[in-house]
C-alpha cells in the first residue's frame, strides 16, 4: 500500500490525493531520517501512516465516515474513496490514520473537541484545528446564515441574505 494522504475540501466539494512527502512537508516538517525525528520537537502528524485533511469540516462527519464507516452505510461514495486510499474498512487500522479537521465556525468547537476525546480513547488520532484554510495569509469575515437546523452548513464568506461577499462592496 502506498503512503498517501487524502484531502477532502468539503467547502468547495473538491478532492485530491497527493504524495506522502508533500504531506510530510506540510505537517511533519520535511525530512524522514531518524535523526530528524529525534532532534525536532514532536509534531501532530509524527507517526501517521495515512493522513486525512478535512478542510471545511463543519461538524466532522467526513472523518466519522472514515473512522466509523459502519455507522454511515448510506455514504457509499465516501466509503469507495476511503477504501481506495486507506485500505478496505475491514482491514484498515484506524491507529495508522491521522485526521485533521479544519473548521473556523466556533459553534462547532465543542462537537469537534468531544470527537477528538472519544477517538483518543480508541487510540485514533483526530485533530480539530479551529481555522480556515486558504492559499493566502490574511483574515476573512464569515457569516452565520441562520441555518442552525442544518448544522450551519451555510456558514460562509457570503451573506446569503444580501448576496454580498466579505470584502466586496
Amino acid at each position: 500500500m502506498s503512503r498517501n494522504f487524502f484531502v477532502l475540501i468539503t467547502s468547495i466539494a473538491a478532492t485530491c490525493v497527493v504524495n506522502f512527502f508533500l504531506c510530510q512537508t506540510i505537517l511533519v516538517g520535511g525530512g524522514v531520517t531518524k535523526t530528524d525525528f529525534v532532534t525536532h520537537p514532536a509534531k501532530l502528524a509524527d507517526g501517521c501512516y495515512h493522513i486525512f485533511l478535512d478542510v471545511g469540516a463543519n461538524i466532522g462527519v467526513h472523518s466519522r465516515f472514515l473512522f466509523e464507516p459502519d455507522k454511515y452505510p448510506e455514504a457509499k461514495e465516501a466509503h469507495k474513496i476511503f477504501d481506495s486510499e486507506f485500505g478496505d474498512k475491514s482491514a484498515r487500522d484506524n491507529r495508522d490514520i491521522c485526521a485533521f479537521a479544519f473548521e473556523p465556525n466556533p459553534n462547532h468547537a465543542s462537537r469537534h473537541q468531544a470527537l477528538e476525546e472519544a477517538y483518543k480513547l480508541q487510540g485514533w488520532r483526530y485533530h480539530y484545528i479551529p481555522a480556515a484554510v486558504s492559499n493566502a495569509e490574511g483574515n476573512i469575515t464569515f457569516y452565520h446564515n441562520h441555518d442552525e437546523e442544518n448544522e450551519e452548513f451555510g456558514f460562509s464568506d457570503h451573506d446569503l441574505k444580501t448576496g454580498g461577499k466579505a470584502g466586496s462592496p
